[in-house]
Formats: C-alpha cells, sequence, structure tokens
C-alpha cells in the first residue's frame, strides 16, 4: 500500500511525477540538449535577464 501524501506539496509532486505530458516534454527536453549541446551558460543569463527587463521580444 502506497504511503499518503505527508502534505500539499508532496501530493503535487507526485501527481507531477506521474503526469504523460510532464514526462514527455522533460524528455524531449532532455533529447534536445543531449542532441544540441543546449545553450552556452553565458547565453542562458543573458536571456533570463534580458526576458526580467521586458526585452524578449514578445509585444
Amino acid at each position: 500500500m502506497a504511503k499518503q501524501p505527508s502534505d500539499a506539496d508532496e501530493l503535487e509532486r507526485r501527481v507531477i511525477s506521474q503526469s504523460p505530458t510532464l514526462r514527455a516534454i522533460l524528455d524531449k527536453s532532455r533529447r534536445q540538449i543531449e542532441e544540441t549541446g543546449g545553450i552556452p551558460h553565458d547565453v542562458f543569463w543573458q536571456e533570463v535577464e534580458a526576458e526580467s527587463r521586458g526585452e524578449d521580444g514578445s509585444s
């Protein structure tokens, strides 16, 4: 018999971990990173900073 979740956060983690849709997204992301090498660390943070300043280009 499975142990009951101790709180709402634990319940959410369990539900998410069993989500086929989320698992598919994560698997696809892993494959893409393995194939392309992902983006360089500095480029990632430049994009994060630009987005936080509202420079993400999504007008």
